[in-house]
């Protein structure tokens, strides 16, 4: 009995080590680095209550601010998916033939080529 061929690479299931090496090192840094989002969108506060600065970019501390708002409450949902209260998104394709006049087809009723590109510099 034959073998069967063998695919490369790594079995389905089976994660990349290198990613799973990645994930866990990640895991270790994510408070820290949460924190560090934090501070740049000058949402922390001193062991007083009063706030921290953030930084000086306003553009750094409106992305730090978005990436925790996009870690709690995941991101927005883009239009391509539709909301519940509006009306299904609707996409149209339309598909026109057109006969070149440089093959003499016609369109079959006057002799003439109605569905030919117009072109606009004889108007």
């Amino acid at each position: 009995m034959a073998t069967p061929p063998r695919s490369p690479g790594r079995p389905r299931g089976v994660p990349n080590r290198a990613s799973v090496a990645g994930r866990d090192l990640a895991m270790l840094w994510g408070p820290d680095a949460m924190r560090e989002q934090a501070r740049l969108a000058g949402l922390l506060r001193d062991p007083e209550g009063n706030p921290i600065r953030g930084s000086e970019s306003d553009q750094v501390r409106l992305n730090a601010a978005q990436y925790i708002l996009d870690r709690a409450y995941g991101k927005a949902t883009q239009p391509i998916a539709g909301d519940d209260d509006a009306d299904p998104i609707r996409t149209v394709m339309q598909i026109r033939f057109v006969n070149p006049p440089l093959l003499g087809m016609t369109d079959g009723t006057d002799g003439t080529d109605d569905h030919a590109p117009v072109d606009s510099s004889d108007a």
